[in-house]
């Protein structure tokens, strides 16, 4: 179960969805806009913390204007 929620893109208004990869490097997770195809940064996952939960507030992270943008289109 998921314990964390997305904001829509900050470029496009799109939704975001978690991706899950790994490779020999180990397991990863990013949040990418289902309408724009925009990606966020990948975060590899520790033994400390969630990758998941760790991507999605990167991918919440805003900037005051992009934040002004979309609450106004919502």
């Amino acid at each position: 179960m998921a314990n964390y929620i997305l904001k829509k893109c900050p470029f496009c208004g799109g939704a975001g969805e978690m991706i899950h990869g790994g490779n020999r490097s180990g397991d990863f997770s990013y949040v990418r806009c289902t309408k724009c195809m925009v990606e966020g940064p990948t975060v590899r996952k520790d033994f400390s913390y969630s990758s998941d939960e760790v991507a999605a507030e990167k991918w919440n992270t805003r900037t005051s204007r992009s934040e002004e943008r979309f609450s106004r289109n919502a």
